[in-house]
């Protein structure tokens, strides 16, 4: 979907212009970085979004693309300001460094909103596992389930990155691994999925800061290291069933 590099080219411009703004504990940085989010959803939307309505595959793409051209415009704009680069770089590998109440606040009205609506939709999801056509038939609006998960998971992904900065693989690593002990029943892998991502990221996160004492790593970095291997492994093995 582009989210995060849309997240990071605001961040960007707040470091690069030096501005000096907050609200509810975030700064200018966490704020560009919402906005940025915001603004790249809207974009790929509005570039994926035919004229009957909204395919995943042209989401896919016009998230790519997107994310690609926002990804060189950071490095242009980081090749005119050698002495940013250190610090852009940190923030695109996360950190809870910045942490505090307000920010907590800030993110818990979101995650708050969002787990609602996800649980009150979980059944629904259920439904779709089926198969779209089918989902259909049961009664299911698909076209407005869909615009409304992808509303709703892109602002709570634009909170998340605007207080962390930018943390990958969770998102792919955790709900399936919940989805294995669990069963697909979505009633049961949302809320789960979301205390064992809270868990993964905390265990994540002591390791980054004992590992290489005093020197803490960045977050993002660890969670790619467990994150990366076992997506592979993934494939490999959804790839092994299908042959």
């Amino acid at each position: 979907m582009g989210v995060s590099s849309g997240a990071a080219l605001g961040a960007t411009a707040a470091m690069l212009t030096g501005a000096s703004v907050s609200f509810f504990g975030l700064g200018a940085i966490g704020l560009f970085a919402f906005a940025g989010a915001l603004l790249t959803v809207f974009a790929v939307y509005c570039v994926a979004k035919p004229g009957r309505g909204i395919s995943a595959v042209h989401l896919l793409l016009a998230g790519t693309a997107i994310s690609t051209l926002l990804s060189s415009m950071i490095s242009l704009l980081m090749t005119f300001h050698h002495e940013q680069i250190v610090r852009v770089y940190l923030w695109t590998m996360g950190s809870f460094s910045s942490a505090s109440w307000e920010k907590a606040a800030f993110l818990g009205v979101f995650v708050l909103f969002g787990t609602a609506v996800f649980w009150s939709g979980a059944g629904r999801l259920n439904i779709m596992l089926l198969g779209e056509e089918e989902a259909k038939c049961l009664g299911v609006d698909t076209g407005r389930l869909q615009r409304v998960f992808i509303l709703v998971s892109s602002v709570l992904v634009a909170a998340a990155v605007s207080v962390s900065g930018i943390i990958g693989f969770v998102g792919l690593i955790v709900p399936h691994c919940v989805r294995i002990i669990c069963g697909p029943d979505n009633r049961k892998v949302i809320p789960y999925s979301l205390l064992a991502g809270a868990a993964f990221l905390v265990a994540c996160d002591t390791a980054a800061r004992t590992m290489a004492s005093p020197t803490e790593i960045p977050v993002g970095v660890v969670t790619s290291l467990f994150g990366a291997p076992y997506f592979i492994a993934l494939l490999l093995k959804k790839r092994g069933k299908r042959s």
